[in-house]
Parts: structure tokens; C-alpha cells; sequence
């Protein structure tokens, strides 16, 4: 009897350590899988990072920087929403230049957030990131959001409804240009907030270029104290009319 009870004792010890080396198993399937994809996704953006940069530092237009950005967002990502905000400049009731941000692009374009929405400084998710200037994931939004101080205004969300996993400012010399942000992402990371840094700070570099540029062409093409065009933008406008003119056979006055 009694070596029948050690045969017994023994076998549920076996049971135990089995289901122990089993689970001990299991969570390091589990930690390897994780730590394949953590590489593959480091690999794959160091891979595709020289191309990335590449499109950002083309001679793009203001109209074509945020869809550029955005396809970025998509190959690195692939969120189920992302979106770019730019800042506008308006004069207030006192004359003075006032920085305010609209969404200028999302996708997909049915989104439920449209081009044109306003996302006042320190409102909701993404205005908090563009006051506090640092780049942030769910759980960063998540914890701020449980403070007094910010607790409110997070919860005052122009885009409420939506789970931001990251969002990052554009940051240019201490100047906030606008914002990135993505839902729903399909290819997670520990360093995604890192990599969504860079990207804005690409991206901010670039939106600053663009816009200097524009501004340089248009100092260059106005008279500074009429703001007409000069004479070397009105004969070259000119000539492209007379040529135009010439080709469809109409006439053309000045």
C-alpha cells in the first residue's frame, strides 16, 4: 500500500512538472514569436527608411506633403486610420498671428474623421500631444488622461470615438507645423513610438523646406510694396499666354 501511494505521489509530481515545463514552454514560443516580429519589424524599417526619406525630401508641394506622408504611414504601420494635421496661421480680433490646426489628410478617405476638422491646442488626444510636444502611444494618452490636470481637456476630444495607438508632433526649432497619428495598427513594436518620432521629424523638416520655398517664389514674384507680380513674372506669365494663344488661335489682350 504504501509503495502504491509513492507510485501515485510520484506520478502527480511528474503531472505537475510536466504542466509546468509545458507552460514555461509555451511563454517562450510565445516571447520568441514576439521578439521575430519585434526584428522584423526593425529590419523592415530600416529597409524601407533611405526610400521614406527619399520621398519626403522630393520637390513635393504643400498640397502633396500630407498624402506623402500618409502612404508612410500606411507601409510602416498599416493602421486601420491615419491622418496629418498642419497648422494655419489667422490673424486675431487683435491683429495678432494665432496658430490654429486643422486634419488636412486621412485614410482611408472614408474615414470618420473628415479633412477640415479643427483640433484645438490641448483638446482631446492629438491636441495634447501638440501642446506637450512629445510623441505618445495609447498608454501615454491613456495615463495622462487619468491626471487632474489634463483628465478634462483630453475627454473634450473633437475626434471622440477614436483610439489613437501613436501620435507625434511636427516639431521644427521649437515650433509645432502639426501633428501625425494612427489607429488601429497592424504592425506593432516597442520602438513604434520611436519610429513614429523620426517620421515626424522628417516630415516636419520637409514642411518647413516646402514652405519656405513658396514663400522665397513668392517674394520673388511680387512687387514688396504693392504685393503685385513684378515685371519679370508678368513678362514671363505673358509670354506663356501669347503662346497658349497662338496654339488654340484666339486672341489675347492686356
Amino acid at each position: 500500500a504504501s509503495l502504491l501511494v509513492l507510485r501515485l505521489a510520484d506520478r502527480a509530481r511528474y503531472r505537475k512538472e510536466k504542466r509546468g515545463f509545458e507552460q514555461e514552454l509555451l511563454v517562450s514560443q510565445r516571447r520568441q514569436s514576439q521578439l521575430e516580429k519585434e526584428q522584423e519589424f526593425q529590419s523592415g524599417f530600416l529597409r524601407q527608411y533611405p526610400s521614406l526619406c527619399e520621398k519626403l525630401t522630393s520637390r513635393l508641394t504643400m498640397r502633396e506633403l500630407p498624402l506623402t506622408i500618409l502612404e508612410i504611414l500606411e507601409r510602416v504601420f498599416e493602421p486601420s486610420l491615419a491622418l496629418v494635421v498642419f497648422v494655419r496661421k489667422s490673424a486675431d480680433a487683435e491683429g495678432q498671428s494665432r496658430p490654429r490646426f486643422y486634419v488636412v489628410a486621412t485614410s482611408p478617405r472614408e474615414a470618420p474623421v473628415k479633412p477640415g476638422t479643427e483640433i484645438p491646442i490641448g483638446q482631446g488626444e492629438i491636441g495634447f500631444v501638440i501642446e506637450a510636444q512629445r510623441p505618445m502611444n495609447h498608454e501615454d494618452l491613456l495615463r495622462e488622461s487619468t491626471s487632474v490636470s489634463w483628465g478634462r481637456r483630453m475627454r473634450e476630444d473633437p475626434l471622440s470615438g477614436l483610439r489613437l495607438d501613436l501620435a507625434a508632433p511636427l516639431l521644427f526649432a521649437d515650433e509645432v507645423l502639426g501633428a501625425i497619428a494612427v489607429s488601429g495598427i497592424g504592425r506593432r513594436s516597442a520602438l513604434a513610438r520611436d519610429v513614429i518620432r523620426l517620421i515626424a521629424q522628417t516630415a516636419a523638416l520637409t514642411y518647413y523646406n516646402v514652405a519656405a520655398y513658396r514663400q522665397m517664389k513668392r517674394t520673388a514674384e511680387h512687387d514688396r510694396l504693392t504685393n503685385i507680380l513684378n515685371k519679370a513674372s508678368i513678362t514671363r506669365q505673358l509670354s506663356h499666354e501669347i503662346v497658349e494663344a497662338e496654339q488654340r488661335k484666339t486672341e489675347v489682350s492686356v
